[in-house]
């Protein structure tokens, strides 16, 4: 990056961070309806900027409504934006995921909309999915004891999948999200839940371990079989791993049998998935390059990375932000490959109960979520991949507070490579039983032939509920 580039973006973050102050403390009563902002002078140095730049900063203001320029005097307020309703305060409950404040700064956004709504106060629910999403949200939803949630693709596929999704409002789509983000939300043409945010799984990897060892960086050529010689190379006995993942978690796993679906000539979905269960059992087993099972956890795979003891790592963008104030040395790459590059996409909507007592404030706070300024938010403060397009792809301003890969931008050249869970054709129950079989073939409980019977009676005791996706889902 240029100084030159550098200093714009420094000088735009210095101007979004005095308008968003203004504008707080508007919404706030700091600065009190027919009151005056402090004088542009005093503006531009509180913040860095040119006495223009700051008149630029407050006609953005007057645009908004907030303020209004009196010659030779000042800006004066003229409203807070948030005129009393005459309603009394109402409280939301909000089911999420206890990994939103990670990946979302949750309760940063939470904050934020109640300034701008200060009739509307939000309490948020931390749920599971154990032992299925919908058996734990069915009775709170039913109940209205949750006015809206925050839902992964797969656990929406799970509440398709059981006919469920007539508890969710249906959500006009927005033609400034990623096409492929509104698809994964649909189903029968209705949109039931506005994305928020979206995660492809990546190669991590960590940079000084390369250059000690001479090994050069990952690119879009390398195959598994690349990487694993890779791997071994980068293994020091007794210090480090080359190599790990999490075959547990449910957003990992997936991804070897979408890899492995070179062919489906042996007629068989065993057939069409086994090269790449095949392969995550090879790698899992080579205790050369990848780590006992004991650190199976994604925890684990996560501190190890962050400790050094660990060389790449499959993880997905959402997960980085556990390295987001670390100073690990590390970037991301396109991950290998068996036939074709795939990898698996996850991502986050916000849906809202039907059943809800607070129907216009579950709404609004629906669209907030998804709105362009939320979306900013993601994207400045977290190192999780924003739905809104023009959010995600923007370059990096202001200071550099986040330990963020110089590769982030990686996800718009890898979006021929994303494959979802409907991929799969998968039901969750069917789902859930693969799994279980997985862990008896990885552990070597069962051998190949076992584990090809044992898929092929799950895949034909739950039929596929749909056709699976394009090849490619299109940007």
């Amino acid at each position: 990056m240029s100084s030159s580039e550098s200093g714009r973006r420094t000088f735009r973050s210095r101007l979004n961070d005095m308008v968003d102050q203004l504008r707080d403390g508007i919404h706030t009563g700091i600065y009190k309806t027919g009151t005056y902002l402090p004088p542009e002078k005093n503006l531009a140095k509180q913040f860095g900027l040119s006495n223009k730049t700051v008149r630029k900063g407050l006609e953005e203001l007057a645009e908004e409504g907030l303020i209004e320029k009196i010659p030779r005097v000042g800006s004066m307020v003229v409203t807070s934006g948030r005129e009393p309703s005459g309603k009394s305060e109402v409280t939301l409950m909000l089911g999420c995921y206890l990994k939103d404040e990670l990946e979302l700064g949750l309760s940063r956004l939470l904050a934020d909309f109640e300034q701008l709504h200060p009739e509307i106060h939000v309490e948020a629910v931390a749920v599971n999915s154990y032992p299925t999403f919908v058996k734990t949200m069915r009775p709170m939803m039913d109940n209205g004891l949750v006015d809206l949630i925050t839902i992964k693709d797969r656990h929406f596929e799970e509440v398709t999948g059981e006919g469920y999704e007539d508890i969710l409002k249906p959500q006009q789509p927005s033609g400034d999200v990623y096409p492929f983000l509104n698809k994964v939300f649909t189903e029968r043409s209705v949109l039931y839940a506005q994305p928020i945010q979206f995660s492809p799984l990546v190669l991590a990897y960590n940079l000084r371990h390369f250059r000690d060892a001479g090994v050069q960086e990952p690119d879009s050529g390398w195959t598994w079989e690349h990487a694993i010689v890779e791997a071994g190379r980068l293994s020091i006995p007794g210090q480090r791993y080359g190599f790990h993942f999490q075959p547990l978690h449910h957003e990992r796993w997936p991804l070897f049998l979408l890899q492995g679906t070179g062919s489906s000539a042996a007629g068989t979905r065993s057939g069409a998935w086994l090269d790449g269960i095949r392969l995550s059992k090879e790698m899992m087993g080579n205790h050369t390059y990848f780590p006992n099972l004991l650190f199976s956890s994604e925890n684990d795979v996560g501190t190890l990375f962050l400790q050094g003891k660990t060389s790449m790592i499959i993880t997905g963008y959402e997960a980085l932000n556990r390295f987001s104030s670390s100073s690990l040395e590390y970037d991301i790459s396109s991950l290998p490959y068996m036939h074709d590059p795939r990898t698996l996409l996850s991502s986050t909507g916000i849906a809202v109960n039907t059943l809800t007592k607070h129907p216009e404030e579950a709404q609004l706070l629906a669209d907030y979520l998804s709105s362009p300024r939320v979306q900013r938010l993601i994207r400045e403060h977290t190192l999780s991949i924003p739905a809104l397009k023009a959010a995600a792809e923007a370059p990096d301003e202001g200071e550099r507070t986040l330990n963020r890969p110089s590769r982030f931008h990686l996800f718009r050249d890898i979006i021929p490579a994303f494959r979802t869970y409907r991929d799969l054709e998968l039901s969750a129950p069917a789902f859930r039983e693969l799994h279980e079989t997985l862990k008896n073939y990885w552990t070597g409980l069962i051998g190949e032939d076992t584990l090809r019977a044992e898929i092929d009676a799950i895949t034909s005791r739950y039929p596929a509920r749909r056709e699976p996706q394009q090849a490619a889902i299109p940007k």
